[in-house]
C-alpha cells in the first residue's frame, strides 16, 4: 500500500530536477499527485481530461486502474507499478505517474508528446524513382513506416531497452518463416548483453554486433529508407530500429550490399544488373589502379607502351617524390577534400 507522504518525498528526491512537475490534488477523496517532466507530456490532455476529472468532487471512486479508466474515459494504457524506483523511471521516460494515498500501486498514464522531425527524403539516399520517405528519430514512427509496407501478421517486433542512463528503446524486426531463427536468436542475445552508459545512435549498437571488432570492412548494414529495409526483411534479414536514430541496422550484411541502391528495386532487372556491374567495376578500378600504377613505375615499366612510358616519365621528372609517396599524397589529399566538403 502506498503511503502518500513518504512516496511523494521519495519521488521528489529521486527526481530532483527543475523540469519535473508535481501537481497535488484531491482525487476520490484522497490526497493525490501527478508527476511528469515538463515538455514530455501532452499538457492539453493532462489539464482538460485528467486534472479536471480527477479533482471533480462529484467523482468518488476507489483508486484502481479500472476505476481510473472509467473516471477519465481514458482510451490509452494505464500501467501499474509497485515501487518508487519504477515510478521514477516511468517519469524520466516521459510518462505521467499518478500517486494516491492508500492505493495499492503507482499508476502510469501514457500521454507522451514529443516534437519530431517531418518525414522527408533522406539527403544521402535521393532517388529518381520509388518512394521518397525516410526514417526519422522517432521509434514508433519508424516502426509504422515499415509496417505500412509489410502488412502481414508474420512481421515480428521484439522491443528492449539499452543503456544504463539513456534507457533507449530498441526494436528488433524480422519476418517469421523467412528469417533464420538462429540468426534472430543470436542477434537478440547480443543486444541483451550490451552493457553501456548510453545509446545515442544506432551506430553505438552496431559496434556490439560486429563479428570482427577491428575489421576495416562494414559488417552491419545501415539504411535510411523504409522501402529498403522492407526489401531486406523480405530477403530474410533482421532489422534493428533504435529510438533517436534515422538509421536502421540490417543483419546479416554482405559486402555486395554496398553496390545496391533503392533505385535498383524500381527499374528493370537487366538495367539494375548493369548498373551494379558498373559500380563493381568502378570500385575494382579505384582499388587496383593506384597499386598497378606504382608497380609499373617502379618494377615493371617494360610492360608500358614506349610512347606512354616516355610521356609519363616526362611528366614526373620534375616531381621530387617517388611514385609510392606521390600516390599516397594524392589519396590523402583526396580524402581531406572529401571530408572538408562533407563537414
Amino acid at each position: 500500500m502506498v503511503n502518500y507522504s513518504e512516496a511523494l518525498s521519495e519521488l521528489k528526491k529521486l527526481l530532483s530536477s527543475d523540469d519535473v512537475v508535481v501537481r497535488e490534488l484531491v482525487a476520490g477523496g484522497k490526497k493525490s499527485a501527478l508527476i511528469y517532466v515538463d515538455g514530455m507530456s501532452d499538457t492539453v490532455i493532462l489539464d482538460e481530461s485528467v486534472l479536471k476529472k480527477l479533482s471533480d468532487e462529484k467523482n468518488r471512486f476507489e483508486v484502481t486502474a479500472e476505476s481510473l479508466k472509467d473516471v477519465l474515459g481514458f482510451s490509452g494504457e494505464i500501467q501499474t507499478l509497485d515501487s518508487v524506483g519504477n515510478a521514477a523511471a516511468a517519469v524520466a521516460d516521459g510518462d505521467v505517474v499518478f500517486l494516491a494515498d492508500g492505493a495499492e500501486d503507482y499508476f502510469v498514464l501514457s500521454i507522451r508528446k514529443f516534437n519530431t522531425r517531418a518525414i522527408v527524403e533522406p539527403p544521402t539516399s535521393a532517388v529518381l524513382k520509388g518512394p521518397r520517405e525516410g526514417f526519422i528519430e522517432d521509434l514508433k514512427v519508424n516502426l509504422t513506416l515499415i509496417r505500412r509496407r509489410l502488412r502481414t501478421p508474420s512481421l515480428r517486433v521484439k522491443q528492449l531497452k539499452i543503456g544504463r542512463y539513456t534507457n533507449s528503446p530498441v526494436a528488433v524486426l524480422w519476418l517469421d518463416g523467412v528469417a533464420a531463427p538462429e540468426s534472430v536468436s543470436k542477434i537478440t542475445e547480443r543486444l541483451q548483453k550490451i552493457d553501456i552508459d548510453g545509446v545515442l545512435d544506432s551506430s553505438y549498437v552496431a559496434d556490439f554486433l560486429k563479428e570482427k571488432k577491428f575489421s576495416i570492412f562494414e559488417q552491419v548494414g545501415m539504411n535510411e529508407k523504409p522501402d529498403m529495409v522492407a526489401a531486406k526483411l523480405l530477403e530474410g534479414r533482421v532489422a534493428i530500429v533504435v529510438d533517436g536514430s534515422p538509421m536502421v541496422l540490417t543483419l546479416p550484411f554482405i559486402l555486395l550490399e554496398h553496390f545496391q541502391y533503392s533505385y535498383d528495386y524500381y527499374t528493370v532487372s537487366p538495367r539494375a544488373t548493369f548498373l551494379r556491374m558498373i559500380r563493381l567495376l568502378g570500385i575494382m578500378f579505384s582499388v587496383l589502379l593506384p597499386g598497378a600504377y606504382v608497380a609499373m613505375q617502379e618494377f615493371h615499366y617494360h610492360l608500358l607502351p614506349l610512347n606512354f612510358l616516355v610521356t609519363v616519365q616526362g611528366a614526373i621528372s620534375g616531381i621530387p617524390f617517388s611514385p609510392p609517396m606521390e600516390m599516397l599524397a594524392v589519396i590523402l589529399i583526396f580524402e581531406v577534400l572529401q571530408q572538408a566538403s562533407v563537414r
